[in-house]
């Protein structure tokens, strides 16, 4: 199973946690150093306005990759669910 880069928003800890636990590699929105392959947001701000609750995003290099998931009133076993079937990338 392909373990993917996780950016959380600040404020996501008990989700980073369970990433953690599944053995994602996960920072912190802003703090990654490297682009993420999925970016988890909650409570959509006007830098991700008008997007689905997950979404195929392209990122800085021009590529469709990035996984763009709205966490709010979501469980995290559906975050979890939702990373695990990924195909941004593909």
């Amino acid at each position: 199973m392909n373990k993917f880069r996780v950016s959380l928003q600040k404020g996501l800890n008990q989700l980073k946690e369970s990433l953690v636990n599944e053995g994602y590699e996960v920072c912190y929105e802003g703090e990654c150093g490297v682009e993420p392959d999925v970016v988890i947001v909650s409570g959509i701000d006007s830098a991700y306005e008008g997007i689905e609750n997950t979404q195929c995003m392209i990122n800085s290099s021009g590529d469709t990759g990035m996984l763009l998931i709205d966490a709010t009133n979501i469980t995290h076993e559906k975050v979890l669910e939702l990373i695990k079937n990924n195909h941004c990338g593909e």
